[in-house]
């Protein structure tokens, strides 16, 4: 649910850059946007908190960013607080860089792993979605110890699983189909 209210706001946020012509600019601010939030939790807690009103949400927002970002983004987040959807801050951002990707031509893939991976690895399994997907990639890592070991790569609605724990239970219904038999 917040995706989408995020994406509605990027939307409309990327149409205004888009007219003004900035949206390089605004695309560094929602950048330094979303690593600060993501670099502090207890931002990130303060402003998503339902316990913290708007006007002090309104206020240290303002603080952390007021001459790092523009006029418009400083804008934007005191609107987005008024209204009541600081929550979705983070949504916003990330979904902006995600029309900017979009525009680009470049798809983004959620590449979920048991660990962590590294650069080497990421260009590996992009150029190999690449070839797959026929779309520029890009990779979004999470960490899922669930996994075993593989990994499972998402893009857009299409899932490709090749985790070991897929393979494992992949393996286990075959097994059990062969003893039915």
């Amino acid at each position: 649910m917040s995706a989408l209210v995020g994406r509605r706001y990027a939307v409309a946020l990327y149409e205004i850059a888009k007219a003004q012509n900035k949206v390089a600019d605004f695309a560094k601010d929602c950048d330094l946007i979303a690593s600060t939030l993501k670099a502090s939790k207890e931002l990130l807690n303060a402003v998503k908190s339902p316990v913290i009103n708007q006007e002090k949400k309104a206020t240290l927002l303002k603080a952390v960013f007021s001459g790092k970002v523009s006029k418009q983004l400083e804008d934007t987040l005191a609107l987005l607080v008024q209204k009541g959807r600081a929550p979705v801050i983070p949504d916003v951002m990330k979904e902006f860089q995600a029309i900017l990707y979009e525009q680009s031509g470049i798809v983004i893939a959620v590449v979920e792993s048991a660990i962590a991976l590294g650069e080497s690895e990421k260009q590996t399994i992009a150029q190999k979605l690449e070839v797959v997907s026929g779309k520029k990639i890009r990779i979004e890592n999470k960490v899922n110890p669930e996994l075993i070991g593989g990994f499972t790569a998402r893009i857009g609605d299409t899932v490709i699983d090749g985790s070991v724990k897929h393979k494992l239970e992949r393996l286990k219904e075959e097994l059990r189909q062969v003893s039915l038999n």
